[in-house]
């Protein structure tokens, strides 16, 4: 199996190179990144491995020690495995079931209008920050019942911190002790109490839900502050990430954006979970942006007995990365993958094979707020799309990526005015009318 020194490459091009390395050397290979050798799978029948076989063959928790060491936690819900990780994922799921997403689009829209109003006057702005404040808030808004604004700057902090210390490596561990860092860390003890102190008996909030969980045994009580804080940790920079492609492509790509458009204008209805299942051209439209620019490079895991994959043994005790967004990127499956085209979805819906289409992960660890970042999607996407137009700046921006750690927009600045939609309706309804 070959040996590839490229964690430059990989962070040039993440989905190039692995193209390269997957058409090159086939569904495994190995690569040294920043000291740790990681053999990769990839391939849809590699997802399909991992989705299969994760309980039996493969462990979470050694992937992702180092986190929970820079979170100070032991019981985090992406570092656990077995029934642990089950009994912990079932505790926390009903903040983010069907029921509650339908409850949660009003508030989600309307924490989107008051940050996208905020936009209209500000001049360019940054996308990829405004949008993390803005997804903090709607995390926030819908999954707690206490203001955290003030905790913005110590949330991005720590997690930040904990991220290039312990899983990237970018910094030496000795920058978790960073000043700044340690008071951020007491003042994420501080929103810990207040959380708590929101708890109540049967609600169906992330404290509450918490509150039980401590109650079951499935949490210590000296243990919270990182389940407390998941829904800000996984979100802010997954779905800003996200919202700022999806955001560039609204710009770069008027003509799909129009499309969209005129499908909600469409209807004088209020955003609902089931106007949103209704509009197959919204829905097309961020299931593209998740397929072109994804967010999820490599899903790390290591490997609990040996594995028989691709022509090779892989034995127990190796670290594995799972290229679970490949195959999105593949021209077997996408041709011209580099290209947004929301026609992929013609009714907003994947039809690719098994294993293909994996915007969220597979498997016990498939990402648990999925459905709620399905919904933050829409909701904030039938916003922009439909009440605001949007100029990138400067306007011939040629987008390029970078990691942060996570795939992102680089250097993307915008503005964005207001539309009538009153004045579009009548538009819409004339054209129509003509012969």
């Amino acid at each position: 199996m070959p040996i590839l020194g490229s964690a430059l490459e990989l962070a040039r091009d993440p989905f190039g190179f692995l193209r390269r390395c997957h058409r090159e050397h086939g569904s495994v290979f190995q690569l040294d990144l920043l000291r740790q050798r990681v053999v990769v799978f990839a391939g849809p029948e590699a997802n399909l491995l991992l989705k299969n076989s994760e309980r039996t063959h493969f462990a979470a928790a050694p992937a992702f020690e180092r986190l929970s060491k820079a979170l100070d936690t032991k019981r985090f819900l992406m570092t656990l495995d077995g029934d642990l990780h089950k009994q912990l994922r079932n505790a926390i799921s009903p903040a983010v079931g069907h029921k509650q997403l339908a409850e949660y689009v009003p508030k989600l829209e309307s924490i989107a209008q008051d940050y996208l109003a905020r936009w209209g006057h500000e001049g360019s702005f940054d996308v990829r920050l405004a949008f993390k404040r803005l997804v903090y808030a709607q995390l926030g808004g819908v999954l707690t019942d206490i203001d955290a604004a003030d905790y913005y700057d110590d949330v991005v902090r720590v997690f930040d911190t904990a991220i290039k210390v312990a899983l990237t490596r970018a910094w030496p561990w000795f920058m978790r002790y960073n000043p700044r860092n340690l008071i951020s860390q007491r003042r994420l003890r501080q929103l810990e109490a207040r959380l708590m102190a929101s708890a109540k008996d049967g609600g169906l909030r992330i404290p509450d839900l918490v509150k039980q969980a401590v109650k079951d045994g499935v949490l210590e009580p000296d243990d919270l502050l990182a389940t407390l804080a998941a829904p800000y940790f996984a979100g802010i920079d997954t779905v800003a990430a996200s919202l700022s492609f999806a955001f560039y492509s609204i710009a770069a790509f008027p003509e799909q954006a129009a499309r969209v458009r005129e499908e909600l204008l469409a209807t004088d209805e209020p955003l609902s979970v089931g106007l949103l299942r209704k509009m197959p051209t919204l829905r097309a439209f961020v299931l593209e942006t998740l397929r072109c620019y994804p967010v999820t490079i490599l899903a790390f895991r290591d490997t609990t007995q040996p594995v028989e994959f691709g022509g090779h043994r892989i034995g127990a005790g190796m670290r594995a990365g799972f290229a679970l967004s490949l195959p999105m990127k593949s021209d077997e499956y996408f041709p011209e993958p580099d290209r947004f085209d929301i026609d992929r979805f013609p009714d907003g819906r994947s039809h690719a094979p098994p294993g293909v289409y994996q915007p969220f992960g597979t498997g016990p660890h498939v990402c648990l707020g999925a459905g709620l970042a399905d919904v933050q999607m829409l909701v904030v996407i039938a916003t922009l799309i439909r009440d605001y137009e949007l100029t990138l700046d400067p306007p011939d921006y040629v987008l390029q990526q970078k990691l942060a750690p996570f795939p992102v927009p680089k250097g993307l600045r915008a503005t964005i005015r207001p539309r009538d939609r009153t004045a579009q309706r009548a538009k819409l309804t004339e054209r129509e009318a003509s012969p």
